[in-house]
This record gives structure tokens, C-alpha cells and sequence, in this order.
């Protein structure tokens, strides 16, 4: 049924859960490129990753790249003199995106079809190395 949906939305060019057009072709291939390269690094540590869209902005010659991050959370703490309690919050999720700069079109963020350009994979590692600092600064609060 689900797998029906799907089709449903991509053949009136919606994006599921979204509601927007669906990703061209070249953005497509971006985002199949940074799922390749995410499993060897960003995706191994402590968050979920969903790339959704790469959007091109050509007269600013920028690229952005919206994706979801998500981790569990677990907190642990003691009601007055009760035993301690532990809970965990799965699926803590962050929407964001991170800017690519000098970007004219999808395929300038390509090295062939399958890869990402070198230094947009060094842009991209950058900002999400960032992200990633600052939301587990913010979940051991």
C-alpha cells in the first residue's frame, strides 16, 4: 500500500510528506551521491540523516541542501527521594540545511554522475560536522 502511495505522489511530481515537486534528474544524483558518501561518514556516528532536496538559487550561484537529522535521546534523572527513572525520547529530529557556495546548477555539485565534487563534499563535511556539534551540545543540556 505504502509503495502505492509513493508512486501516486511521484506521478503527480509531489514529493512524499512534502507536498513539493518532486527532485530533477540531476538532483537526483546528488542526492543519491551524498547518501553513497554518508554511509562512510557522517551516517556512522551518532545521527540519522535524511537528505531530501537540493535547491540552486542561480543568480546567488548557491546551492542548499535540506535534510533531517535524528537521534534518540535518553534522559535519566530522580523524582525527590523515588528511585531513578530512565527515559528515552526516540527519534529527536532536527530539519536543516547547509549552504554550498559558487553552485550554479545540481550537476556543478558533481565530479561524473555518481560522486560529489570534492570540495562540496569538504563544504558539505564542514556544516554538518558543525550541526552535529551543536545539536549534542544542546541534547546534554
Amino acid at each position: 500500500m505504502k509503495n502505492k502511495i509513493l508512486g501516486l505522489a511521484l506521478s503527480f511530481g509531489l514529493w512524499p510528506l512534502t507536498g513539493q515537486a518532486s527532485p530533477s534528474t540531476q538532483e537526483n544524483q546528488v542526492l543519491r551521491a551524498i547518501d553513497d558518501i554518508c554511509g562512510d561518514t557522517w551516517c556512522e556516528g551518532s545521527f540519522n540523516y535524511r537528505f531530501q532536496r537540493v535547491e540552486v538559487d542561480q543568480a546567488k550561484k548557491r546551492a542548499e541542501v535540506l535534510f533531517e537529522m535524528s537521534t534518540d535521546v535518553s534522559y535519566s534523572f530522580q523524582i525527590a527521594s523515588e528511585k531513578p527513572v530512565r527515559a528515552q525520547v526516540l527519534n529527536q529530529s532536527f530539519a536543516v540545511s547547509c549552504q554550498i557556495e559558487g553552485i550554479s546548477e545540481p550537476s556543478d555539485m558533481l565530479s561524473g554522475t555518481h560522486s560529489l565534487r570534492w570540495d562540496v563534499y569538504i563544504s558539505l563535511n564542514d556544516c554538518i560536522s558543525s550541526l552535529e556539534g551543536k545539536f549534542l551540545r544542546i541534547l546534554r543540556q
